[in-house]
């Protein structure tokens, strides 16, 4: 992914988008690279790419040096046309390549330019919802995950606007943006583990995550804040206040709940937490410990953290193969 240096257009006419896709396809003719999803925007653009010569970095390096000489020479103009260096982040779960590819098909939606991403023609789901489209897109990886969620052994354009064209999701949309800003080369490795994993496995999970020996666990990605908070307040509207005790002092179950939650599968960190929950730093690290101390002693306490985290990881990524 990249976008125009400033914000500013790169893709200013259809003749611009085609040359751009010229060199990405002449990248694939040559066996570097497989191009498996992608979208042109006017600022920017994403591609969803596979190299089994390792070659991606250097296709980009050549399309986008190659591009940016015809931009300038088209408009006689000079300088860097792009922000910087591509980024890029290693995808090695199966929910997270099918969430990016939803991402990436909504750019269009999200800006305000179609209604729909079948509707898009610069992007990879306009040829997705056809039964041809250009040489050079990779379809068989995304026609076969369609087919294993629709449940059917030919592929079926129609499928893929059930299956991929969803509804808006505020909390999925976040997930994405937050890995691709991630640190990590491959955020959201572990998710596979955990959707549609049954309570018990995801009980596990928290439990390791709660044994870490620095105090206050592992910092994970794997759902939203959104999913978290969402998820968290609909389970206290259905139980009810409680509470947890740990020595002499009682806490907030629910807040424990959903600073331990937004700390440790949300992938926030104290500052976050705190800023979050409107709270000091002290008092956010007081409570993620308390969640932490909870799971590990309080079994009822652990398996209703589970069922939370299980729920938010359905609000992300859909229910089990959807």
């Amino acid at each position: 992914m990249n976008q125009g240096n400033g914000q500013r257009p790169i893709f200013e006419s259809r003749r611009d988008i085609r040359y751009f896709l010229s060199l990405v396809a002449r990248r694939v003719r040559r066996g570097d690279i497989e191009v498996i999803s992608y979208v042109i925007m006017t600022t920017h653009f994403h591609l969803v790419l596979r190299s089994r010569q390792g070659q991606i970095s250097r296709s980009l390096q050549w399309i986008e040096s190659m591009y940016a000489r015809y931009f300038n020479r088209t408009r006689e103009k000079h300088g860097g046309a792009y922000r910087g260096r591509f980024r890029s982040k290693l995808v090695e779960s199966r929910a997270y390549f099918r969430v990016l590819i939803w991402y990436v098909d909504r750019n269009p939606v999200d800006a305000g330019m179609t209604r729909s991403p079948a509707l898009y023609p610069y992007g990879s789901a306009w040829h997705y919802v056809r039964r041809r489209g250009p040489p050079w897109l990779q379809r068989t990886t995304v026609e076969s995950m369609v087919c294993a969620i629709a449940g059917t052994a030919q592929y079926d354009p129609t499928e893929y606007v059930r299956v991929m064209c969803a509804r808006e999701s505020a909390g999925r949309r976040e997930l994405i943006e937050r890995a691709a800003n991630s640190s990590k080369d491959a955020p959201l490795e572990s998710i596979d583990d955990l959707v549609g994993a049954a309570p018990s496995h995801v009980q596990a999970w928290l439990a390791r995550n709660a044994a870490n020996a620095d105090g206050c666990g592992t910092r994970r990605l794997v759902v939203s804040t959104i999913a978290v908070r969402s998820c968290v307040a609909a389970a206290a509207q259905v139980a009810g206040e409680r509470t947890i005790r740990l020595t002499r002092k009682r806490r907030s179950f629910w807040v424990a709940l959903e600073a331990g939650l937004l700390h440790g599968a949300a992938g926030c960190t104290l500052q976050a937490v705190a800023g979050i929950q409107e709270v000091s730093l002290a008092s956010a690290q007081s409570r993620v410990r308390a969640h932490l101390a909870a799971v590990r002693t309080d079994a009822e306490y652990g398996a209703t953290a589970a069922a939370v985290l299980g729920a938010a990881i359905r609000e992300d990524f859909g229910p089990p193969g959807r």
